[in-house]
């Protein structure tokens, strides 16, 4: 009679491959190759329901959120971040909840749902304070500071802000989001130099850590600050080295969006056919992760492209593309 134990074989397998899978991804600096990618979720389809293989389960799950988030996957990817959320309530991880707490909120934020972004950014913040993860409380709190300005709640941003600045020291990274979501306040009341000053603390907190993903963000947010107040060729300096970075870095994503922005002031200066090229190579980077408010603005910046190229069946179609966008 055959004595095997299955379940104990399945388990030792399946530990292989999560140690495999875990290290694959580990070592690859940049966005995981397609193959490695399909291992990796179908590794996690049977490890998330085993108990006995979460600590490497929930290692792989947060290797692997930045890079997925990075590469444009959201709703495919969601699912993934939710039931290891359900796990690790199960078991009474409290780090890993607070971890896939906030980076499912950060994939609501990425999809516009900005009501539930705040919801798990809040979570975030009260279990990383639980746990005693000061940092990423901060990290938390910005974020729902990030969403408050998305949401013109002003009224929330001060205290917020107050907040993140006693959990983090003077030099840390991680107050340039602090600074951004000041920055962007403050052009909302028109204050252009503070909102400049703002961005450049920002860009330089980063510059001095080296991290050239979010130096090339923070050089997007101060080129739309200098697009703001007409200063366009330097607006087009930051956006271009903003894109250069993304490309370095392989996010396609947030290298689209810097695109559209920067199309956007070649149509301010009139280069019409610069501008068409610049939205033709971000559009099918917005269809792909359905961003329905890029997608939005990007028809619409089209549209006027077209028509001021005489191009009017091209300018039709864009604006109604973008009606039946939203």
């Amino acid at each position: 009679m055959d004595q095997t134990d299955y379940p104990a074989l399945f388990g030792d397998y399946l530990g292989r491959s999560l140690d495999y899978v875990l290290a694959a991804v580990r070592a690859t600096a940049t966005l995981l190759p397609d193959d490695l990618r399909e291992q990796a979720l179908h590794t996690l389809r049977f490890a998330l329901d085993l108990t006995p293989a979460w600590l490497l389960t929930r290692d792989l799950l947060l290797v692997m959120a930045p890079k997925m988030e990075q590469a444009g996957f959201r709703d495919e990817w969601l699912p993934y971040l939710e039931a290891g959320l359900r796990q690790s309530q199960r078991i009474g991880d409290g780090r890993a909840e607070a971890e896939l707490t906030l980076e499912i909120g950060y994939v609501f934020q990425l999809r516009g749902k900005l009501s539930l972004a705040r919801t798990h950014y809040t979570a975030s913040a009260s279990i990383f304070e639980k746990v005693g993860a000061t940092h990423r409380q901060a990290l938390s709190v910005n974020r729902q500071a990030f969403i408050a300005w998305l949401q013109r709640r002003y009224e929330e941003i001060p205290g917020l802000i107050e907040l993140a600045s006693k959990l983090l020291p003077e030099d840390d990274p991680e107050r340039a989001t602090s600074y951004v979501v000041l920055g962007w306040v403050a052009l909302d009341r028109r204050d252009w130099q503070t909102g400049v000053a703002y961005f450049a603390q920002a860009l330089q907190l980063w510059q001095k850590r080296g991290d050239k993903r979010e130096i090339a963000r923070r050089l997007r947010d101060l080129a739309s600050a200098l697009q703001m107040q007409q200063q366009y060729a330097e607006s087009i300096v930051h956006y271009q080295r903003a894109i250069d970075l993304f490309d370095e870095v392989e996010d396609i994503f947030e290298q689209a969006v810097a695109k559209m922005n920067l199309g956007v002031v070649y149509l301010s200066v009139g280069q019409m056919h610069e501008a068409a090229t610049l939205f033709a190579l971000a559009e099918p980077i917005f269809r792909r992760v359905q961003d329905v408010e890029h997608l939005a603005m990007l028809y619409n910046n089209q549209g006027i492209v077209y028509r001021n190229l005489g191009r009017w069946a091209s300018a039709k179609h864009a604006f109604l593309t973008k009606v039946k966008s939203n």
